[in-house]
């Protein structure tokens, strides 16, 4: 992920802690999260996934200096969904949330406090639909939920007003992709929720291309870069007090 990301970077120039925690899973490069719904050995089993965040948390907060009321978590795909979750179920600490490839596995939508929520998503992801239901590289048997179905919950949840406004970029990188961005109006607490949609673009991070990957994850695009868009989006952000 540090690789994928470049959160490493990024918060070197910027000035702030990443931290990597691991999934479960019998092997080691295809490890997962309880999401609720998904994913995998995770779920089936009831890993305490959202327990072991909050000890990460603890076990951070013991070893530097942090802001506490500036603490976001991040994720692509099975991490996207845990973001999800984190977002439902740990509303009092986490601030805000981005989540790249993957969908809301919550069965109800309802924090304690608004926690602020970025999506990216591409049309053509194989793993993850933007249209919900089963995947065509179905791992896990999950019937996805759609990402503006999903996202429409939050919406409600956190009082934006309705009627977004959306705005297509221009093609600056002439990659086969198209970044589509809807804004909802804020909502309690200036909570925001925000869609990023790119039309022609697979399972991958906005922006940080890994050739190796591309035959696997899909066609990745130049026109957002994920990790700037999504340090913008956690730096207009506190917790909700």
């Amino acid at each position: 992920m540090s690789i994928l990301t470049g959160l490493n970077e990024k918060s070197d120039k910027e000035g702030f802690l990443v931290a990597y925690p691991n999934g479960t899973g019998k092997r080691e490069r295809m490890l997962n999260w309880n999401a609720g719904t998904c994913c995998d050995k995770g779920e089936a089993a009831g890993v305490d996934d959202v327990g072991f965040m909050k000890a990460v948390l603890e076990d951070i907060a013991k070893k530097m200096p942090i802001d506490k009321n500036r603490i976001f978590a991040a994720g692509l795909s099975s991490g996207g969904m845990l973001a999800y979750r984190l977002a439902n179920e740990l509303s009092e600490e986490i601030a805000a949330v981005a989540i790249v490839g993957g969908s809301d596995c919550n069965q109800k939508v309802n924090p304690t406090l608004p926690v602020s929520i970025l999506h990216f998503h591409g049309t053509d992801d194989t793993f993850v639909p933007y249209g919900g239901g089963k995947a065509e590289r179905d791992f896990h048997n999950v019937n996805h939920l759609a990402v503006e179905k999903g996202l429409s919950r939050w919406v409600e949840a956190l009082g934006c007003p309705p009627g977004p406004l959306t705005t297509t970029l221009p093609d600056t990188a002439m990659d086969g992709t198209r970044a589509i961005i809807t804004r909802w109006k804020p909502g309690r607490v200036d909570s925001e929720v925000v869609l990023v949609k790119i039309e022609g673009a697979g399972h991958a991070w906005p922006g940080r291309s890994m050739p190796v990957l591309r035959d696997l994850l899909g066609r990745p695009t130049r026109q957002v870069d994920a990790t700037e868009m999504m340090w913008e989006f956690f730096a207009k952000h506190s917790r909700s007090r």
